[in-house]
């Protein structure tokens, strides 16, 4: 914690000068060595009694190198310090109480030189090459909050003559500067002065077969998902498509039996699972927006729109009864049927056996009794979808 002289070297430490409020509210000037490898905040006795802080006691061991002892404590104490130069910024601290912190920094005085890469910054300790003594040691807990970027101004002359809309200085005409619309000092180039808008987000080259465009393409779809007008990205394609899949694994292929109590069907699903395929009932997805959408709801959504084409394009040649051209096959008594329920959501509709057809005036049946799960109906054939079933258990098992 000293600056080391070794015939004509020295070590120049961080050093900060600033100012600590004392008990009365008053400002005074101390000296600061930043420390980034001590784990503890120190003040010196007398910094101590020139504020009138309040010591409490307490019994803390300083280890330095090698783990030797370094001095007695003297207990520690509460302190405000306020950096010069970077605003009105306060910050409080814990110190422990030494009889003095370090020997005067430097240990002699330097000779001071031009350094460009600090030309033009105000420094944090402008008396860095004279002796002095150290009131307060800040460790690592604070060592950050007390640190600022040095920052370059700009020169007023070249400021104004941005302002007048004339070339500035020469090493500064470079990086051709000029004043954004809040007069904010700025350096561009021919794009600045293009008619490209900044709110343009610009493409980036990305090679067409690198993995990382595909990683980067990929993680975009799973953000987005961007859900367009001809479906959604391949991983919600996916799980559509394992819903498809299990709708047309529930069709129908036949009755389980010919006893008009049973209204059981055989699907291909079935011998996949030995059970009925059961659907969760969810809400209409339909009106709402695309972009509101969750992931499982997109799958929903799809889900819903296939059950609805299905509905529209398809169910309807179940009926399909073209006038004069063909007569159409005559629905028979323990026809197994879907009740139309035109609000129903997917495999949700009634399933039922027909128990008796009532015929008009001119002997065609046009109502008929079903038998369902819930109890007996009456319904006009039109809203009865006979199962696409030709042959029964019996036929089946002779065939």
């Amino acid at each position: 914690m000293a600056s080391v002289a070794k015939s004509s070297l020295t070590v120049l430490l961080s050093t900060v000068q600033a100012e600590v409020l004392d008990v009365h509210g008053n400002l005074f000037p101390v000296r600061i060595l930043l420390d980034s490898a001590s784990q503890l905040n120190f003040i010196s006795e007398n910094c101590m009694k020139k504020g009138g802080f309040k010591r409490t006691k307490c019994r803390t061991v300083v280890l330095a190198v090698s783990d030797t002892k370094a001095a007695a404590t003297r207990g520690s104490t509460s302190l405000v310090i306020q950096v010069q130069g970077n605003g009105n910024t306060r910050v409080p601290i814990e110190a422990t109480i030494l009889p003095r912190i370090s020997a005067q920094l430097p240990s002699r005085q330097v000779e001071q030189r031009a350094w460009k890469h600090i030309e033009g910054l105000k420094l944090a300790d402008p008396q860095y090459h004279r002796p002095g003594p150290v009131d307060l040691l800040i460790g690592a807990d604070i060592f950050a909050s007390l640190i600022r970027d040095g920052r370059r101004l700009g020169r007023k002359e070249d400021i104004g003559s941005l302002r007048r809309n004339q070339s500035c200085s020469r090493p500064l005409r470079k990086l051709a500067p000029f004043l954004d619309g809040r007069g904010v000092l700025r350096v561009g180039g021919r794009l600045t002065h293009s008619a490209i808008s900044y709110k343009v987000k610009h493409p980036a080259l990305l090679f067409n077969r690198h993995r990382l465009t595909e990683l980067i393409a990929e993680r975009t779809h799973r953000l987005h998902l961007y859900p367009g007008r001809r479906a959604s990205h391949y991983i919600l394609a996916q799980n559509f498509w394992i819903l498809v899949e299990a709708i047309l694994n529930s069709r129908p292929l036949c009755p389980t039996s010919s006893d008009s109590s049973d209204l059981g069907v055989l699907s291909p699903g079935y011998f996949l699972t030995l059970e009925s395929f059961m659907a969760v009932p969810h809400p209409d997805l339909n009106p709402v927006p695309k972009n509101r959408l969750d992931r499982w709801q997109m799958v929903q959504h799809m889900h819903q729109q296939f059950w609805r084409r299905w509905h529209d394009e398809y169910l309807h040649t179940l009926q399909q009864r073209p006038k004069w051209l063909q007569s159409a096959p005559t629905v028979k008594k323990d026809t197994l049927v879907l009740v139309k329920g035109e609000n129903a959501p997917p495999l949700q509709w009634r399933q039922g056996r027909i128990v008796e057809l009532h015929p008009g005036r001119d002997g065609v049946a046009r109502v008929a009794t079903v038998q369902t799960a819930d109890g007996v109906l009456t319904r006009p054939l039109a809203k009865l979808c006979p199962l696409p079933m030709d042959t029964s258990p019996e036929e089946s098992v002779q065939a």
